[in-house]
């Protein structure tokens, strides 16, 4: 009997060393899966990398690239590292673009954002030439770095939500399935395909910033944190306005939650809300002089006071936006994922689950505190997807939070995570479907452009445009362009070029089939008292001699 007792003991102990070691194991085998599902996610993707179609929001890389292109070209003294749009940058330049302001040295700043996030791709640059596909990979890797941030936050809620009656092995176990879960879910969202993919600006590193931001402050409210976690957090309160201006919304979060809940994090929180305080002041300072710097006082606060007013609820162009339009927005770029997250929010209010988890519930305040500037600029979040893109963190947690309350919460999950996958496969299908065809329309425009760039007078004329200028044109050319121009207005500017300008290169938009995408008709070439040449046309494979 004692041997027979001995061997019960000896193999319990040995089927928990087995378990532990296979929870040991867990960690890198789902960060695996994530890796391969990653990959996974590219190879859907790999066309689009190829520069083959169009996507909504693509605009936003040609501009990125373009700003990159005329960084690495200019002298430094002409734009001070700022996000300027100008090539070749000379006093008194005329070639504008858009709402951007000229410093005296003629580059044209773009202000309407942070320069952070434009020079980190141009750091990038002088490390290799930054292409689109190179662009494109890097954006998916900052997608794999907020997919993994994310899945870690979600264990880390699914561990905190522990009951008394679970098996604490099983428990730690089921929380790495649920961070493979959440990180695969953000992979193969719409949004997360798109704007960590080939759309890239400022939000896809940003996103990165929320996340740990988020991160950290579900430590400091259980009282987990550490002297590092608050420098980590002032480093996070003040890199995430630095990239985009949402971050100062976030801040504000921050600093309502740490000192309206002193509950939860004590002094603690009363000397985090101070970090964050001189964090974001220390981010808008720099911020403002960084450009007041290169453009002045006066035409930095217009600027800037322009651009705010051009995105918000005032503007001539709000009447496009309205909040149904924006909700449908959520949904194209979320899928499912949208109303299986408002679901799972109002059950938890139902249940009273949520008010019992104060941290938690401070924890979703704070991710989603941020959606208010979506509301405050409608017409921008509308307009360009990747401005949602902060909704997906706390519509993630809040279904892991939701899902162990359930019945059947392992069923629960299995279905919901099949269709909010399948269902942002779907939009995403349905996406590259739509613009299937811009494909011929890229094809045609490129050609036209190469023919137009072995034009002899090229390299010595000047560059103009009927419509508005973007990066796609910049970079198709590789020039700065006159926008809204005619032949009439550029045989003025030929002058002032002294004898350097032999001519005008006149482009000729056949319409505009998105937002900064024209389809291009013609292009005429004039000599500089501005007789017309020649012109190259869609059809034609050479020049046609008038």
């Amino acid at each position: 009997m004692k041997n027979a007792g001995k061997s019960i003991v000896w193999m319990r102990v040995e089927m928990r060393s087995i378990r532990e070691v296979k929870l040991a194991s867990l960690p890198s085998l789902t960060t695996f899966f994530i890796l391969v599902t990653w990959c996974f996610s590219i190879s859907i993707r790999w066309d689009d990398f190829d520069q083959h179609t169009w996507v909504a929001g693509l605009a936003a890389t040609y501009h990125v690239l373009w700003t990159v292109k005329a960084l690495s070209a200019s002298p430094l003294d002409a734009h001070w590292l700022l996000p300027t749009v100008t090539l070749a940058p000379e006093p008194g330049n005329p070639i504008s673009w858009g709402l951007t302001v000229p410093t005296p040295q003629g580059s044209f700043i773009y202000t309407s954002f942070p320069p952070l996030g434009f020079l980190i791709p141009y750091v990038l640059d002088q490390v290799g030439e930054m292409t689109f596909k190179k662009l494109a990979l890097f954006n998916s890797v900052l997608g794999l770095i907020a997919a993994i941030g994310t899945g870690l936050l979600a264990r880390a809620v699914f561990q905190a939500h522990a009951d008394r009656h679970d098996n604490l092995m099983e428990h730690r176990a089921t929380g790495w399935i649920v961070y493979a879960a959440i990180a695969s879910v953000y992979l193969f969202l719409r949004e997360s395909l798109v704007s960590h993919g080939v759309v890239y600006w400022p939000h896809s590193l940003s996103q990165i910033t929320l996340v740990a931001g988020a991160w950290i402050t579900f430590r400091i409210l259980r009282g987990q944190h550490s002297m590092a976690d608050l420098v980590a957090l002032c480093l996070v309160s003040f890199i995430y306005p630095s990239l985009e201006w949402t971050g100062f919304v976030f801040n504000v979060g921050l600093v309502i939650a740490f000192l309206f809940f002193p509950c939860l994090a004590g002094k603690s929180g009363r000397w985090a809300a101070l970090v964050v305080v001189l964090a974001s002041l220390a981010a808008g300072l720099v911020i403002l002089a960084h450009f007041v710097m290169a453009l002045g006082v006066q035409d930095t606060l217009s600027s800037f006071g322009t651009s705010a007013l051009s995105r918000s609820a005032l503007s001539h162009t709000a009447g496009k936006s309205s909040p149904p339009k924006l909700a449908v927005g959520y949904f194209v770029s979320f899928g499912a994922l949208l109303p299986l997250g408002l679901l799972a929010f109002f059950q938890a209010l139902r249940t009273g689950s949520l008010q019992a988890n104060r941290p938690l519930a401070v924890l979703l305040f704070v991710t989603a505190f941020p959606i208010m500037e979506n509301v405050i600029v409608m017409q921008h979040a509308a307009a360009f997807s990747f401005d949602r893109l902060k909704m997906a963190l706390p519509l993630l947690l809040i279904c892991v939070f939701a899902a162990k309350s359930l019945p059947r919460p392992g069923i629960a999950a299995v279905l919901a995570v099949y269709l909010v996958v399948s269902s942002n496969l779907q939009i995403f299908a349905h996406d590259k479907l739509y613009y299937a065809d811009f494909r011929h329309v890229i094809f045609a425009n490129s050609k036209l452009i190469n023919n137009v760039r072995e034009d002899p007078l090229f390299e010595c004329s000047l560059l103009a445009a009927s419509g508005s200028v973007r990066g796609y044109l910049n970079l198709s050319f590789g020039r700065d362009i006159f926008e809204l121009s005619s032949v009439e207005d550029m045989i003025s500017y030929v002058s002032r070029f002294d004898d350097e300008a032999c001519g005008i290169v006149m482009i000729h938009m056949r319409d505009v089939l998105v937002r900064d995408f024209p389809r291009m008709g013609r292009v005429e070439i004039f000599d500089a008292s501005g007789q017309l040449l020649r012109t190259y046309s869609r059809t034609t494979p050479g020049g046609q001699f008038s």
